[in-house]
């Protein structure tokens, strides 16, 4: 029995040798190998493209704000933000009174032009982004 199993294993071995591919038949791989498609396939592509989520302005103008503004403006609005130079003072937004005295065009203009040691952001923003900025003021708490 155990010379039968002996001669089973060789066979068993010497055919799967037999099945390995030639040394002519390896090559290296290539970048093609990878390569895209001449054609997409249709099962892959999908039928219809998704649907467009509408921005949020709220959270846009917040982002706006946390970029441009609240450096110096505090991410509140109290004028205490991070790098407000020494020495500086800006107003502080959730002030009634500070609110009352501005109009939403005034605020744009200090904006858009910069006043005393605030720069000009007309450059950078666009003025739906001024407008943005606008409301986010206005929507602070007072």
């Amino acid at each position: 029995m155990r010379f039968f199993l002996k001669i089973s294993m060789c066979v068993l071995a010497a055919s799967a040798c037999s099945e390995a591919p030639a040394p002519g038949d390896l090559r290296q791989w290539r970048p093609e190998d990878h390569a895209q498609p001449a054609e997409a396939d249709p099962a892959r592509v999908p039928s219809e493209a998704p649907a467009a989520q509408p921005a949020d302005p709220a959270r846009a103008s917040q982002a706006l704000w946390k970029v441009a503004c609240a450096g110096c403006h505090g991410a509140d609005g109290r004028g205490a933000g991070a790098s407000l130079p020494p020495g500086a003072s800006v107003p502080n937004f959730t002030d009634a009174a500070w609110q009352a005295e501005r109009t939403d065009t005034a605020i744009a203009d200090v904006i858009r032009g910069g006043r005393n040691l605030m720069p000009a952001f007309g450059a950078q923003i666009t003025d739906d982004g001024i407008g943005a900025l606008v409301a986010h003021i206005r929507s602070l708490p007072l």
